[in-house]
């Protein structure tokens, strides 16, 4: 974690309450903007009926789908070389930032 990323986590953990929810709402327009760039997410809140863009404040994520293992794993082998849709960003894109995207053999758990 970089210095910058440390002292912001230090701040927020002596937050009131109130100006948690206050910075977590602030950040829920970036959170929904990625979950727009997600095929599999995009998919999952029309399943709902839920417009992503109508999440504003914390308490409007539990409106929000939930995913478990197996629909996990049902998109991850419906297309593995895009990661079933899960990525908001281009396969490309996220190595060019760095990221390390690696596949294991899958038989540390059941699916």
């Amino acid at each position: 974690m970089s210095k910058k990323r440390a002292e912001e986590a230090r701040r927020i953990e002596q937050l009131t309450r109130q100006d948690i929810l206050k910075h977590q709402s602030s950040n829920l327009p970036a959170t929904v903007a990625a979950v727009l760039r997600s095929p599999f997410w995009r998919d999952r809140f029309a399943s709902v009926h839920v417009d992503p863009t109508s999440i504003k404040e914390p308490d409007d994520l539990y409106r929000a789908p939930t995913v478990d293992k197996h629909a996990y794993f049902a998109a991850l082998s419906s297309d593995p070389t895009n990661y079933g849709g899960l990525l908001t960003e281009d396969v490309d894109a996220v190595a060019k930032a760095g990221a390390i995207a690696y596949r294991t053999t899958g038989t540390s758990g059941k699916q």
